[in-house]
């Protein structure tokens, strides 16, 4: 059975996938860009955090002229 991506980045970073996910998040900011980061989709990412126990949220802004 092959390795799950969530456990090749604990393995290579040493720390649970929610320590990463944090500190990506800490540094990059978005879904989008944590996901870029990490070498997975956005999609990814929020499945992950669903998992964790995370409610995701989206803002929409409006862009000023």
């Amino acid at each position: 059975m092959p390795i799950s991506k969530i456990a090749l980045l604990e393995q290579e970073k040493g720390q649970s996938i929610e320590s990463i996910l944090q500190d990506a998040f800490a540094i990059y900011g978005t879904q989008s860009e944590v996901a870029k980061a990490l070498g997975v989709t956005q999609s990814t990412i929020s499945l992950w955090l669903v998992k964790l126990g995370y409610e995701v949220k989206s803002t929409i802004v409006k862009k000023s002229a």
